[in-house]
């Protein structure tokens, strides 16, 4: 896992605007911080296809995906993991002793934990009887919702 600073666009804003990106418009730092990057990588790289960590359980936008996407004749996202959910999840990581981010085991003293990870400023602690992508974008519009990467295609995005 790699946790990379922020692109020069991220810092130019900061350095323009005296304010973090996320807090004053949450859909344009997902553009520059996550959405411009995969779309780079996907271009740059020639890519036909991709395999993403969608799952059905994990809100309204999510529910009807299908495991295969034909995005473009040139894009097809792959959806392996649709139907799990977040219990066989974590049953997986377990039973193939695949490392987890450090985020997940951290330990709140009022029992929340982190459930579905992003970007740090977009990542908070939820209670166990809140939705999976509550603790996203939590104080934003944006709340529980999508970055963008997955709602467009790689070639469309931004």
């Amino acid at each position: 896992m790699t946790n990379r600073p922020v692109s020069d666009a991220g810092r130019r804003n900061k350095k323009e605007s005296g304010h973090e990106i996320y807090y004053e418009n949450a859909d344009v730092c997902c553009k520059l911080l996550k959405v411009a990057p995969v779309r780079y990588a996907y271009t740059a790289l020639g890519l036909q296809a991709w395999f993403s960590g969608l799952r059905n359980s994990e809100g309204f936008t999510r529910r009807y995906v299908p495991e295969i996407e034909k995005i473009s004749d040139h894009e097809t996202k792959i959806n392996p993991i649709l139907s799990w959910t977040e219990e066989e999840i974590w049953k997986y990581i377990k039973n193939n002793k695949i490392p987890a981010h450090p985020w997940y085991n951290k330990k709140f003293s009022d029992g929340r934990k982190i459930r579905s990870l992003g970007c740090e400023p977009c990542t908070v602690p939820i209670f166990d009887h809140e939705s999976e992508r509550d603790g996203r974008w939590r104080k934003t519009l944006k709340k529980g919702g999508e970055c963008g990467s997955h709602t467009r295609s790689a070639s469309e995005r931004i």
